[in-house]
């Protein structure tokens, strides 16, 4: 509603901008063509053509005054005065020849007739000027008649053009009151409009200032918030250096003590098997044999518990050499098959024929993650069925393919997994209500670092179980080819 809002605003003021533009252009243009209308009352033709008949007449009236004496009563002029008198009468008419004032007489067809006949009586009266000059009286007899008819023409030339001029006079006044009148109207238009205008941009500025006013406030309280999560910013950055310092600590104690007590623990070990070899069974070897279980057993959680810590640390290294598949999951097979006798297990294993001969990997790390995953199948499974599955997701099919997606999938009919510890299968020390009572035990670490050496391999541990029916575990990995793609 208020993005609406804010459009019809913005339209309403192009509106008002729009339609006050056009009223001051046509105020504009109203103004010049009344100011042209007064320039033209100021300034007619028709004032310049009934002067200039007028100032004809006159001058037409002196000349035949002049040669009146001469041509009637025989009494000569002083023939430079007759002379300038006639040059006099030229000029003026010639006057008619030039400018808007001829443009005004030829677009008059009476005004026209009237002047064409006088001007032709005047070049006839030039061819007679010189003889009159010299006294001849019958030459001035003949320029008065010539002339003497044209005082009346005149006349009418200054009559048809006071009729002219007041026509013209009628008309402009008509069109001057038009154009007052429509000045008028869109002068008052544009005030209406410019106060209309004026009362928006107000209260637009008004509004632009309580939203400046919220901007300002809302700004005082980013600063104020960034201020405070800078600070929270710097108290996380110090946590995490106590953090990773207390981390760096405790991985450099951890493999300090797993070095130190592997050594005595690998003597234990090995002391145990040399004092169970050859000896007779009964009590003593029975006491020997818990000691070795026990002693194996603890080893095999310090390692564990120093893989995580190397995986947490980011320092666990890998190590890239070539490697059977199927010689691995041989081994996978001999060292799971043990536990999978106690608990009366059946082991399968699957190899697809497509899976090549020889890849690229951490075998070691491999062998780690599958022997967990197997071991946790026969842990929780009894005189069932535990199978290990290898096969590629996308197979192979000529020999300069680079790479291989090989998934492994370890699948079991034991006791399932619950839905609330499906949540936190892969968090360290987390083990199932069952976990305590199954052959082996179970410290809760073996997941958890199968599932980082996975990831740190580029792969991702899934899996699916039901309560009663078992479990199964999956995991992929992208290993390049080595040698010859023939099956083994």
């Amino acid at each position: 509603m208020a993005r609406f809002v804010s459009i019809f605003n913005v339209l309403l003021r192009v509106a008002f901008l729009a339609a006050f533009t056009l009223a001051i252009g046509f105020t504009s243009k109203t103004w010049f063509e009344l100011g042209d209308v007064q320039e033209r009352m100021r300034y007619r033709v028709s004032e310049n053509t009934i002067w200039a008949a007028t100032q004809s007449e006159m001058e037409l009236s002196r000349m035949l005054s002049l040669l009146a004496p001469q041509a009637f009563g025989g009494q000569p002029v002083a023939g430079p005065l007759l002379a300038r008198q006639f040059d006099r009468m030229w000029n003026r008419a010639m006057v008619y020849n030039g400018g808007a004032l001829a443009e005004a007489i030829r677009n008059n067809e009476t005004q026209y007739r009237i002047y064409k006949a006088y001007f032709a009586a005047l070049e006839a009266s030039d061819d007679m000027l010189e003889a009159v000059v010299k006294g001849d009286a019958k030459t001035a007899a003949s320029m008065f008649e010539t002339l003497a008819p044209h005082a009346e023409t005149l006349r009418s030339l200054t009559l048809e053009s006071l009729n002219v001029d007041r026509r013209e006079r009628e008309a402009l006044s008509a069109d001057n009151d038009l154009l007052q009148n429509q000045l008028s109207q869109f002068g008052a238009a544009s005030i209406v409009l410019l106060v209309m205008l004026l009362v928006f941009l107000i209260r637009a500025e008004r509004r632009s200032r309580h939203l400046l006013e919220d901007a300002n406030q809302s700004r005082s309280s980013l600063m104020l918030e960034r201020e405070h999560s800078q600070a929270q910013a710097q108290r996380m950055k110090m946590l995490a250096r106590k953090a990773t310092a207390a981390s760096g600590a405790k991985s450099e104690f951890l493999a300090m003590m797993s070095h130190d007590i592997r050594t005595p623990l690998n003597a234990i070990i090995g002391l145990s098997e040399l004092l169970l070899k050859d000896r007779e069974p009964g009590e003593e070897s029975r006491m020997i044999g818990t000691i070795l279980r026990a002693s194996e057993g603890l080893l095999t959680l310090i390692n564990d518990i120093l893989d995580l810590t190397r995986l947490e640390a980011g320092k666990l290294p890998l190590k890239l050499d070539a490697f059977s598949p199927r010689i691995l999951a041989q081994d996978v097979l001999e060292v799971a098959s043990v536990l999978a006798e106690k608990n009366g297990n059946q082991m399968l294993v699957t190899i697809d024929p497509a899976v090549p001969a020889s890849l690229l990997g951490d075998s070691d790390r491999i062998r780690q993650v599958l022997l967990n995953l197997v071991g946790n199948a026969n842990k929780f499974t009894t005189h069932g069925k535990v199978e290990l599955r290898m096969d590629c997701t996308s197979p192979v099919e000529d020999r300069d393919a680079a790479s291989c997606k090989l998934r492994f999938l370890v699948s079991d009919t034991g006791s399932g997994i619950s839905g609330e510890m499906q949540e936190k299968l892969f968090q360290p020390f987390e083990k199932g209500e069952n976990a305590r009572h199954v052959r082996g035990g179970s410290t809760g670490l073996g997941l958890a670092i199968s599932e980082r050496i996975v990831k740190l391999m580029g792969g991702h541990i899934g899996f699916s179980s039901e309560e009663g029916k078992g479990s199964v575990f999956s995991f992929e990995l992208e290993l390049d080819l080595i040698g010859s793609m023939k099956e083994v």
